[in-house]
């Protein structure tokens, strides 16, 4: 295990200022997979919570540490999920959110950032233009920018989904995780992998927006002309460059041929489902089946790498 800036005694404590309703999210078998995977495969379930994702996790353990510090306001750039998880957790806490989207961002998300108390502030282009556009009122107004790429308190909070499945599941033999940004992905596998070593850690990316995958191989960061991609909660364009710098990523591809007992399988955020094919491998390593693509010629082929940790 290469050195980190986790640590996991103070993710453990992090789940004490998280909102329970986000934390112990439903596991469950999933057995309509089973017969074409040839494995057993669990769920955890990470939309069924109020802001239909993961993110509240980290932004309940900033909002909390915000608020100890007297600090009353912060913005961020999101696709939707981001900002409804910052404004959830602010709201409680008497902070003052702003969230830069896309007007192309789902309207029904949009509308929940509003309903959360959040002040949205729409801007023309993709998520990069707003993550630029959080970061000039970051710095005018003198607020607290969030990154949850990036951000210790959000990827800590993050990585408490980690905790859960080594817990509660008697053994699994590898755990998929879906990476975009690479908050979950990262983090998630760094506890799954202090916890329990010998399980893998395998990332998946879309195919579609690769910037992540392309970053790490090249070494330098890797803007993509496009995210093409219908699961919106990974359809980054460009790596947040402190952060994929640090990480120590392995770059494996999946061995679909070895057979598993079991594996965990996670939605972690309110995206639609990638699109999926007859032909599946009889052993994949599934935990975020919402960014699952499939190539042009019909099989599974992630254009992504195992993560150990960061």
């Amino acid at each position: 295990m290469q050195e980190t800036r986790l640590d996991t005694a103070r993710i453990r404590a992090a789940r004490r200022v998280i909102d329970p309703v986000f934390l112990d999210t439903p596991l469950y078998r999933c057995e309509a997979l089973e017969p074409d995977l040839g494995c057993t495969v669990s769920i955890k379930l990470e939309t069924a919570n109020p802001v239909r994702s993961f993110k509240a996790r980290g932004t309940e353990v900033l909002a909390s540490l915000l608020a100890g510090h007297g600090s009353r306001a912060a913005v961020c750039a999101s696709a939707g999920n981001l900002g409804q998880a910052l404004a959830w957790s602010g709201r409680g806490r008497g902070i003052d959110v702003t969230v830069v989207a896309s007007r192309s961002a789902t309207v029904a998300k949009l509308d929940r950032i509003r309903a959360w108390g959040a002040r949205l502030e729409p801007v023309d282009g993709d998520h990069e233009m707003a993550r630029e556009r959080a970061a000039a009122i970051a710095r005018h107004d003198g607020i607290r920018l969030v990154e949850d790429s990036l951000d210790l308190e959000t990827c800590e909070g993050a990585a408490t989904i980690g905790l859960e499945p080594v817990d509660i599941v008697p053994v699994f033999d590898a755990v998929l995780i879906a990476l975009g940004g690479g908050a979950p992905a990262t983090k998630v596998g760094h506890v799954v992998k202090v916890l329990a070593p010998e399980v893998e850690v395998v990332c998946v990316q879309p195919l579609g927006a690769p910037a992540m995958t392309h970053s790490w191989r090249r070494r330098r960061v890797v803007t993509t002309d496009s995210a093409g991609t219908i699961a919106d909660g990974v359809a980054g364009r460009r790596p947040v460059p402190p952060y994929w710098t640090t990480s120590s990523w392995s770059p494996t591809t999946p061995s679909w041929s070895r057979r598993r007992r079991s594996w965990p399988v996670c939605a972690c955020s309110s995206t639609t489902p990638a699109s999926s094919s007859n032909r599946r491998p009889r052993s994949a390593s599934l935990r975020s089946s919402k960014t699952v693509t499939a190539s042009p010629d019909g099989t599974w082929s992630p254009s992504c790498a195992a993560a150990t940790s960061t």
